[in-house]
Order: C-alpha cells, then sequence, then structure tokens
C-alpha cells in the first residue's frame, strides 16, 4: 500500500506516492528524481491510501501528458 503525501525540502514542495511504512510525518526521505536519488525531503503531510498495484501500473503516466495534452 501506498499513501500520498507532501514533501518539502527548502523552499520546494512535491507530492508523492510513499509506501506506507515510510509515511511518517516530520519524517526525512531519500526520493528518486530523473534517475537520481536525492536526499533530505521531509513529510509535512500524509493523505489518502491506495492500492500498490494501481499506483505502480500508473507510475510512468506523466511521460505520456505532453503528448496527450499538445494542440
Amino acid at each position: 500500500m501506498y499513501r500520498q503525501c507532501l514533501l518539502k525540502k527548502n523552499n520546494t514542495y512535491r507530492v508523492g506516492w510513499i509506501p506506507t511504512e515510510r509515511a511518517i510525518l516530520n519524517k526525512y526521505l531519500k526520493i528518486k528524481l530523473d534517475n537520481i536519488w536525492v536526499d533530505g525531503w521531509k513529510v509535512i503531510q500524509i493523505g489518502i491510501l491506495h492500492d500498490d498495484i494501481e499506483i505502480e501500473s500508473h507510475e510512468m503516466d506523466y511521460k505520456k501528458q505532453r503528448e496527450a495534452s499538445d494542440i
């Protein structure tokens, strides 16, 4: 299972799906951005719970967004 979390590093915010066991308020995490692991992201809000199969099956959908949204 995954939880949707709001993460903060310096003045930057990100929303991401985090495995439930790592989604702990005020915990610092290392997340993968563009195939590079970046440390120092703080969990500042924990949201909804979702099934891991559905989350993992849609994890690369953002790569198709531009193609679908171009006029």
